[in-house]
Parts: C-alpha cells; sequence; structure tokens
C-alpha cells in the first residue's frame, strides 16, 4: 500500500463582525485540511494550525517526500519530512505543515488497522473527557461585557462546564 495522493484544502469564512485575540483582530476563519489517499482507497484527514495558505505552501513542499510511501511506516514518514526540513525548519509553519501531514497517516493507518487512533497512540486514557467551550473573544460590542456574559449562558446550555477565556489588548 502506498500514499498516492496528498491535498490541502484552505477552507475560508468571512466573519459577519471581526473578533479579537490577544493582540490583533480577524475578519475571517481559515483553516487547512489534508487529505492523505492511498492506491487502495484509503483516506486520511489532519488538520493544520497557522496561517492556512502558509502551511498550504508547506504541505505541497512536504507533499513530494511522502508520496509513494506506505501510511504504516509513519515513523519512517516522519522522519523524512523532519530531515527534509531540518536545515530551514527546526521550528514553526513547516513543523506544522509536518503535523497536519502526520495526523493524516495516523488517520489513514487507523483506517487500515481498523482500530482507533489511541489504540496505536498506546491506548485510551480515561472513558470521558470534559470538553470546554472556547470564546470569549473581543469584539466590537456597545456592552462587551453583557455580550461575553450571554455567550457564557449559550455556553452553559449547550452542556460545557468550562470555557477557555481570551485576555489581552490593553491592561484595561
Amino acid at each position: 500500500m502506498k500514499i498516492k495522493y496528498l491535498e490541502i484544502f484552505v477552507l475560508n469564512d468571512k466573519l459577519d463582525k471581526p473578533f479579537y485575540f490577544s493582540q490583533w483582530s480577524y475578519s475571517e476563519r481559515k483553516i487547512s485540511l489534508v487529505k492523505l489517499t492511498t492506491d487502495e482507497g484509503i483516506v486520511g484527514w489532519g488538520e493544520g494550525y497557522g496561517p492556512a495558505d502558509v502551511l498550504a505552501a508547506g504541505v505541497k513542499l512536504l507533499s513530494q517526500y511522502v508520496i509513494g510511501m506506505n501510511p504504516l511506516d509513519n515513523e519512517t514518514i516522519g522522519d523524512v519530512m523532519y530531515r527534509r526540513s531540518l536545515d530551514y525548519a527546526r521550528r514553526g509553519i513547516l513543523v506544522a505543515a509536518t503535523s497536519a501531514i502526520d495526523m493524516a497517516v495516523w488517520d489513514a493507518k487507523g483506517k487500515i488497522l481498523n482500530v482507533p487512533v489511541h489504540q496505536l497512540l498506546g491506548g485510551k486514557k480515561r472513558d470521558i473527557i470534559t470538553p470546554y467551550a472556547t470564546g470569549l473573544y473581543f469584539r466590537e460590542e456597545k456592552n462587551l461585557t453583557q455580550a461575553l456574559a450571554y455567550e457564557v449562558i449559550e455556553y452553559k446550555e449547550l452542556g460545557y462546564k468550562a470555557v477557555e477565556m481570551k485576555v489581552g489588548m490593553t491592561i484595561e
């Protein structure tokens, strides 16, 4: 079995209202998804974090070294990507691109072996996890405090027990 294709999809959505992280605003959301397809039709998916268009270029660069390899050889694939980018990418966007491809390789490997990825990684550590909501971003509001309070209530009504809140922008 061999990796036949590595495709990158950049998904983009313009926001009705911009929101702010701790340091700057965003008026759109972008994400990079990697689709790995084997010569036997198995598909694995990965996700990349970072500037989506730049990450896509990193995936495109690294894909030339991965196509033709066996997705069961995930450690070798990871090593090849690491060595091919070692001289100029010990951190940053090519590490993120490597991670996105690696995730797709693990997903494909789990499907090939018909086991969940957590088993491939050494076993399930717990039966229940407690997810949390990520939100409470800064945004232009007449009364931001009230808007954030309503947002927290929405998360509570959805069943979340914890929220990751963004802080920063100014001392205030």
